[in-house]
């Protein structure tokens, strides 16, 4: 490629990070040939009518903090947080005419938008910046040039040629990208595992009826262990799903693989355990001893759950909390703080789920997300080994990575391998 000549980038992959990379190169170099190639539309998951009520990115301005919540890439990302951080994403989807919302936790909506809104704003900056988005457009090979740049072959036997290349395209666990990274790149990936999925468990008469977000903290725990996770819970027609499930299973991930995701999922729920439950009792007991157990009103169990809950402690809620025996007690203070429900299975949330594993870090230079071994090859997102314990940090990961990928893609300069 002459130096004067604006370069052909190729983004494989029309994932979060994909589209953002995409996005940044078009940004950088105006001038360059931006390629986008998607299976589908861009950003597939997102094409549905739920809101988006995970965010889009976390409020953290201090880099450290926000890679501690990392469970892979920790050390890694650091440098990439300083260089392009939320506050950036937050700055630039500002300065596209959105309105942010933040809530309580710090996670960054937009405002009254569906994933569907999301996903169409997403293709709008892509048309805006005149990036080429071809579809049905997955490769089925890369070849690498000797002269350097990249041939890529499409399903369809389509060929086309690249000067830098940026491998985005999702987890690798049942993707064709594995191999093509592995056989056609020349690059190690680890082993790989689903992250942020939910526990299915069996048919349960507490959970039974049940669909909705709780509307305090829980703490879920794996059986009698140690290993726990705190966090808002989403009860679904198949069981627990939500912030603390996500966060559980994403720290977990190695030893819930070893349990083969069977295993007893110990809840509180209420913040503070068996203290916080046997308090809620005595507060009953003191303000209405006259009062219907099942007539309990309180901010921080759903309704439908406690009838549930008074049930399974052999209680027909038509007691008084007067009259409620040592036994009784005990029996309604373990289904508040430490009931066991049992999970049979994992359970992949549509948008949400990720994957544990990636591209071997130690082949790609974290300064630019180029490859070690290929010069102009770079990996952005969900095919890093790197995973966070929630789904609005992931996708921090995917703007972060795919920006700086983008704009150092975007570069006049070939690069070479760190």
């Amino acid at each position: 490629m002459s130096e004067d000549t604006p370069p052909h980038i190729i983004i494989a992959g029309a994932d979060p990070a994909g589209v953002f990379a995409a996005i940044s190169a078009a940004t950088t170099a105006p001038e360059a040939k931006v390629t986008l190639l998607a299976e589908d539309a861009p950003l597939p998951t997102w094409r549905n009518s739920e809101p988006f009520a995970c965010g889009l990115t976390r409020e953290i301005w201090d880099p450290a903090e926000l890679a501690a919540l990392l469970v892979a890439g920790e050390k890694e990302l650091i440098g990439p947080f300083t260089r392009y951080g939320p506050g950036d994403f937050e700055a630039w989807l500002e300065e596209c005419g959105q309105t942010l919302v933040i809530n309580d936790d710090g996670r960054v909506c937009l405002a009254n938008s569906t994933t569907a809104d999301i996903a169409n704003f997403f293709q709008a900056q892509l048309a805006k910046l005149r990036v080429n988005v071809l579809t049905k457009a997955a490769p089925r090979a890369i070849d690498i040039k000797s002269t350097g740049g990249f041939w890529l072959t499409l399903a369809d036997e389509r060929t086309l040629q690249a000067d830098r290349l940026i491998v985005a395209g999702g987890g690798l666990i049942s993707s064709a990208f594995k191999r093509i990274i592995q056989t056609d790149l020349k690059h190690s990936v680890t082993e790989l595992y689903p992250a942020l999925t939910g526990f299915q468990t069996i048919d349960d008469p507490r959970l039974r009826g049940l669909t909705e977000t709780l509307p305090s903290h829980c703490e879920l725990r794996i059986g009698e262990t140690d290993r726990r996770a705190a966090g808002i819970v989403r009860l679904e027609p198949w069981g627990i799903s939500g912030p603390a499930a996500w966060e559980l299973s994403a720290q977990q991930t190695d030893y819930l693989n070893k349990l083969q995701y069977r295993f007893p999922l110990r809840i509180s729920w209420l913040t503070g355990g068996s203290r916080a439950a046997a308090k809620l009792i005595d507060e009953q007991l003191r303000q209405f001893p006259n009062g219907k157990i099942g007539a309990l009103e309180h901010p921080q169990i759903a309704s439908r759950l406690w009838h549930n809950l008074v049930a399974t402690a052999k209680l027909k809620g038509e007691e008084s909390w007067g009259s409620l025996t040592p036994p009784q007690r005990s029996a309604l203070v373990r289904e508040l703080a430490s009931g066991d429900y049992e999970v049979v299975k994992k359970k992949n949330v549509r948008g949400i789920s990720s994957v544990l594993g990636g591209v071997a870090s130690e082949e790609i230079d974290f300064r630019t997300l180029a490859s070690r071994i290929t010069p102009n090859l770079f990996f952005v997102g969900d095919v890093l080994n790197a995973t966070a314990i929630s789904p609005e940090l992931n996708l921090q990961i995917d703007w972060t990575t795919g920006w700086i990928a983008g704009a150092q893609a975007a570069g006049k300069a070939d690069f070479e391998c760190a």
